[in-house]
């Protein structure tokens, strides 16, 4: 799966040798999010080892769709901080490593990117985000 957010206007999703649109979700923030699912093939999913992905991407689709935009903090700060909810505690946003028993590995949270195009900005943490909560900067152009 490989995936490109193209200015504020294209989101493409790529599946092997197959490319699809993912529609833009209007929001006061202006931001758009990913997990670890396809968004346009939604075929090639599977649910049952998928169900953090699908309550992340819901999770944070709500939480973005019903905020209140702050002029007192800029959009990124806005959705960092959105990232550390977890109301739903089985499955929160960002996820401590557990052992998963039906893919025979340790899942969880890896790291977290931010990205604002308008700033030109990338925002990542080193490791995760739950252990190295600081975002570093980088300019992307």
């Amino acid at each position: 799966s490989l995936n490109f957010i193209v200015g504020h206007w294209v989101n493409y999703e790529f599946a092997g040798k197959e490319v699809r649109s993912v529609p833009l979700r209007e929001n006061s923030l202006g931001c758009q999010w990913r997990t670890n699912h396809y968004l346009c093939h939604t075929e090639l999913n599977d649910k049952s080892i998928l169900a953090s992905s699908y309550s992340r991407f819901e999770r944070m689709e709500e939480l973005v769709t019903s905020h209140e935009h702050s002029n007192e903090e800029d959009a990124l700060s806005q959705v960092q901080r959105l990232l550390f909810d977890n109301a739903r505690e089985d499955l929160p946003i960002l996820r401590k490593f557990v052992w998963d028993q039906k893919m025979g590995v340790e899942i969880g949270t890896i790291c977290a990117l931010v990205m604002c195009l308008r700033e030109k900005k990338l925002l990542a943490t080193r490791g995760s985000p739950l252990h190295a909560p600081n975002f570093v900067s980088f300019s992307v152009l």
